[in-house]
């Protein structure tokens, strides 16, 4: 969550971010929201990006990663946003884990997902992030 804008803001553009990472999967799913949370405590959806992990370097070609080891990835979010802030507002980012009723679930095996099964999920995912991992949002600011 940043700081509240001290004057009206404008974000204009496709966000972005570089993930640096270790977890204990081949795989997951992630989402990451902006957010507006406005001086009244209301949040409004900016924009998202969902991904496989494993998809992240090539759409095109699926590499899985490597428990236990370090990885980074990049990416940059398909959905323009433009918004101004209006004073007091704050930007927040959220990244989370897709398990929800609505999707397919990514157990990480490195399956083909459709292939797993809750039995296939051993532990659950764990991620740890690094201080190297940052998002970037296009800002008048």
């Amino acid at each position: 969550m940043s700081d509240p804008f001290a004057r009206p803001t404008d974000i204009s553009g496709l966000f972005s971010g570089h993930l640096d990472f270790t977890t204990n999967k081949k795989d997951f799913d992630l989402e990451i929201d902006l957010y507006e949370l406005t001086p009244k405590e209301e949040y409004f959806q900016l924009s998202f990006y969902k991904a496989s992990a494993s998809y992240m370097k090539d759409r095109s070609h699926r590499q899985l990663l490597i428990p236990g080891e370090r990885e980074q990835l990049d990416f940059t979010a398909g959905r323009l946003t433009s918004r101004e802030f209006q004073v007091g507002s704050r930007l927040v980012v959220e990244i989370s884990i897709i398990k929800g009723p609505g999707a397919q679930i990514n157990y990480g095996t490195g399956k083909d997902v459709s292939d797993e099964t809750i039995n296939d999920a051993g532990l659950p995912v764990k991620i740890q992030w690094m201080s190297d991992s940052f998002i970037e949002v296009p800002s008048s600011q």
